[in-house]
């Protein structure tokens, strides 16, 4: 396993799929990620395995990322072509412009794992069987640590988090050519992070008035494996969350 510039050709991901019918290449950033993926060798070739993208804290603040991503999201819905007010807004605005950012680069590349870096919150994306739905999960690793009595705190921290999540990513088998044609049906949203972020006063973003965070630390769970004395184990994404997923629009047929 390496972590490289996304300077890779096309020949890694062809190596990846099956031939098949080619897929229009997704807008956005050009088909990239920020700066860096992880790949994968499997009998000699290199695979993208997992989608990284960084933001700034100061682009993307924490409680930016947990409230924007507090409830379930359908762009075409909520945010396109959509007039609102207030830090709500603002924030499922940006989340949203993010996430679809890196979500059209996992499409492209056909990774079903990534995730979004801002040096203070993660958020785990996940696209299962349906690549019309990504499910997510918002981790801030200082407040998941937070208790120093917990014997289990160093599965909170941020390395453990990614690390576990590479693991998890790493062991998944490529998506089927259902996946991918279904994938090429998905309609586009042309957006750009800085756009979105430029057009949303900072006095809407630092706003004066005291926000009730709505993060939960996250709850570990026992487990018998591990080679330190903890009863931790990392959270799956289960589909069944209430908070969990943001839905994009195949389309009009």
């Amino acid at each position: 396993m390496s972590i490289e510039r996304d300077d890779t050709d096309a020949a890694a991901t062809a190596s990846r799929l099956p031939s098949r019918k080619p897929r229009r290449r997704t807008r956005g950033k050009g088909n990239r990620a920020d700066q860096f993926c992880i790949y994968r060798t499997s009998d000699g070739r290199n695979i993208p395995a997992v989608a990284i993208e960084y933001k700034a804290p100061h682009k993307l603040r924490r409680d930016e990322v947990v409230t924007g991503l507090e409830s379930e999201t359908r762009p075409e819905r909520d945010v396109i072509n959509k007039n609102g007010e207030g830090f709500a807004f603002a924030s499922r605005s940006l989340v949203a412009a993010v996430v679809t950012q890196l979500f059209s680069y996992m499409i492209g590349k056909g990774i079903q794992y990534g995730y979004v870096c801002t040096g203070e919150a993660f958020v785990f994306l996940h696209i299962l069987n349906d690549p019309t739905i990504v499910y997510y999960s918002v981790r801030v690793p200082n407040l998941d640590v937070l208790d120093d009595d917990d014997e289990n705190r160093l599965h909170g921290t941020a390395v453990a988090q990614v690390f576990a999540f590479i693991l998890q990513a790493l062991r998944a088998e490529p998506p089927p050519m259902s996946w991918h044609d279904t994938a090429a049906d998905l309609d586009t949203w042309a957006v750009e992070y800085d756009d979105v972020l430029g057009n949303i006063p900072e006095t809407v973003r630092k706003g004066k008035e005291a926000r009730a965070s709505p993060y939960k630390p996250q709850l570990w769970r026992g487990f018998k494996r591990s080679p330190i004395r903890t009863r931790s184990r990392c959270k799956q994404f289960d589909s069944n969350e209430k908070i969990s997923k943001i839905k994009y629009c195949p389309h009009s047929k």
